[in-house]
């Protein structure tokens, strides 16, 4: 399942958000299996138990799961274990720039660090899921998930 965040401070979330010109600026991944939230966040790649964790109060979240259910369990599985071998690389501060600014980069598939949207692509796509056609995983944004035919909503909860 995915987690897209309407996140509340200026920085990044609100440049993310104007960037976009979407609503969320975040996105982690829960792990359908066990509850664990997968996330580029802040400080690294980390795993927690909650996907509310360290969020601020009152920030909205979109959930989306994969539409097709015979097919769910399998990218979970894949994308959990690919996730897990990232745990502990850094967050991609000057990525997050190139994002905001829309610099161009190269899509590397392990890269040195991480932002949020290219983790959860690479994540998906080595799973076997391509949330979207012909978007490089360095365009990823939020729309790229919440826009994908893979997802459907399935609700929202505030923190």
């Amino acid at each position: 399942m995915l987690a897209l965040y309407r996140g509340r401070s200026f920085w990044p979330s609100k440049l993310i958000e104007f960037r976009t010109w979407c609503p969320w600026s975040h996105v982690a991944h829960i792990s359908d299996i066990d509850g664990v939230c997968y996330e580029a966040w802040k400080h690294g790649v980390r795993a927690v138990a909650s996907y509310k964790m360290d969020h601020d109060k009152g920030t909205k979240i979109d959930l989306f799961q994969i539409k097709d259910s015979a097919r769910r369990i399998q990218v979970e599985e894949d994308a959990i274990k690919f996730l897990k071998t990232q745990l502990g690389k850094p967050y991609d501060w000057p990525g997050v720039f190139r994002f905001v600014t829309r610099g161009n980069e190269r899509d590397q598939h392990n890269p040195p660090s991480w932002f949020c949207f290219r983790l959860e692509f690479i994540a998906l796509e080595i799973s076997g899921l391509r949330p979207l056609e012909r978007i490089p995983a360095w365009k990823a944004d939020a729309t790229t998930f919440a826009y994908s035919p893979h997802f459907e909503y399935y609700g929202q909860v505030t923190v």
